[in-house]
């Protein structure tokens, strides 16, 4: 039997390496600037697809760009990838360092012209921020186990739940606290539920 070609102790069968020095292989490839440009790619394209399940109603069916098209935007200097790559490898793969695509515009998807490449910390405080700015849109009554009402905030194409009322009374004039914290109350929404009271 072959013994495999990296590590010359592992006995493989059909393949030149075993499957611990294969998995190393693929680990010091994702870290190749052609390696990590082709993880990220793909982790793109399963968002978009829905693949995640917990994820899709974030990602499905939103544009994505072509992936040579991606591959060659990477790889230009103007888009930053290569520096902070460079950067992540200095500092020994930190993850908060890691280079991690943005989307600029969370709606409009993965297309070239509104992406960008910043680092995981950077995007992740993005997120978060995006998250807490989100304008709450109306009230839902709440699910069976419980008397009253929600506060309904639309953050990424998906609804959250950020409040709870005993009362629809209280939950308009809720609503109507976070429409004037947020400096909307100009907006025909914040009119319609001073016309509830």
């Amino acid at each position: 039997m072959k013994l495999c070609i990296d590590c010359k102790v592992s006995p493989v069968e059909y393949r030149a390496y075993c499957r611990e020095c294969n998995h190393k292989r693929a680990h010091l490839y994702d870290k190749t600037p052609k390696g990590y440009l082709v993880r990220t790619y793909r982790r793109m394209l399963s968002r978009v697809k829905g693949i995640d399940k917990n994820k899709r109603h974030l990602y499905e069916g939103l544009p994505i760009c072509d992936k040579e098209e991606f591959y060659i935007w990477s790889m230009k200097e103007e888009s930053g990838y290569l520096n902070l790559l460079t950067i992540y490898g200095e500092n020994n793969y930190d993850l908060p360092l890691a280079p991690s695509i943005d989307r600029i515009e969370p709606d409009k998807g993965y297309v070239l012209s509104n992406i960008r490449w910043i680092h995981h910390k950077d995007n992740s405080s993005l997120t978060k921020l995006n998250k807490d700015r989100s304008l709450p849109v109306g009230i839902s009554h709440t699910p069976r186990c419980k008397k009253g009402y929600y506060i309904v905030s639309k953050t990424f194409n998906t609804k959250r739940y950020v409040a709870h009322c005993r009362s629809l009374d209280a939950a308009v004039r809720t609503l109507m606290g976070f429409y004037e914290d947020s400096g909307m109350s100009h907006l025909e929404g914040y009119q319609e539920l001073v016309e509830m009271l």
